[in-house]
């Protein structure tokens, strides 16, 4: 697709609606340059914000929904969402016994203290290995390391 001036400015004001969703963006300017029918050039963009993310900030689940067969999709504070399957994740013994059956399974609740997932008899899950296999990034755990948890 070529962009001329009347195709570049749907362009930037869907680039800008995409960062005014940002809750670290301070500032940012875009500009799109438009050399007559050769199309455009070029799209600027600055950004500036408040800090930069933090690899160790926890990331909480704030929804889950169980889908069958042992799969629950997950809905994190920072929008990332996606299936796992917890069969795969746990052997179905000690206190994830219970969770074999379907009927105590699908019990399953966000415990907004732990910002987890978690089952009455209090058997729960790391929320940042479940972010790391939905996002499919390591968990950080030093400087510089890392734990591949895909």
């Amino acid at each position: 697709m070529k962009l001329t001036r009347s195709t570049i400015q749907p362009l930037l004001d869907h680039i800008a609606a995409v960062l005014t969703k940002e809750p670290r963006l301070v500032f940012a300017h875009l500009y799109g340059s438009v050399s007559g029918a050769t199309g455009a050039r070029d799209i600027d963009i600055a950004v500036y914000s408040t800090k930069a993310p933090d690899p160790h900030e926890l990331k909480d689940i704030v929804d889950v929904q169980v889908m069958g067969g042992y799969q629950l999709h997950l809905c994190f504070e920072d929008g990332l969402e996606g299936i796992i399957n917890v069969g795969s994740l746990v052997d179905f013994t000690g206190v994830f016994a219970t969770l074999r059956a379907d009927d105590y399974f699908r019990k399953v609740r966000v415990n907004s203290e732990l910002g987890t997932i978690c089952w009455p008899n209090g058997a729960d899950l790391d929320p940042d290995v479940l972010y790391s296999l939905i996002s499919r990034e390591p968990i950080v755990v030093a400087e510089h390391e890392a734990l591949s948890v895909a």
